[in-house]
């Protein structure tokens, strides 16, 4: 998403560069390069959020991609498990072609 001018921008792409930079997930270069803002423009925003934080920004986020922690842990340990699924249906594959062969 790029942004030009001095355009205003919409709350929820304000909330997603505040988070974004404030979980750690994205630095103030990543962003600026993102939004096609300048580095001093992301930086005045989050300060700005901080010296004042808008009644409108939610401590959760309203957009479930804006908690980008939460959603990789939740995305670790579901791999995790199908994972272990399947290495488990591998494993009883490969004891059933042992059986097979066996004769």
């Amino acid at each position: 998403m790029e942004l030009t001018g001095k355009s205003r921008l919409p709350r929820l792409v304000k909330e997603r560069i505040i988070c974004e930079y404030l979980s750690g997930s994205k630095t103030v270069q990543m962003l600026s390069e993102e939004y096609g803002m300048s580095r001093n423009a992301i930086n005045q925003l989050v300060s700005r959020h901080r010296s004042k934080p808008s009644p409108t920004f939610e401590a959760t986020p309203i957009l479930p991609a804006m908690n980008r922690k939460k959603t990789r842990e939740e995305a670790t340990e579901k791999l995790l498990q199908e994972n272990q699924e399947l290495r488990h249906r591998l494993e009883q594959a490969d004891l059933k072609i042992e059986r097979n062969y066996s004769f």
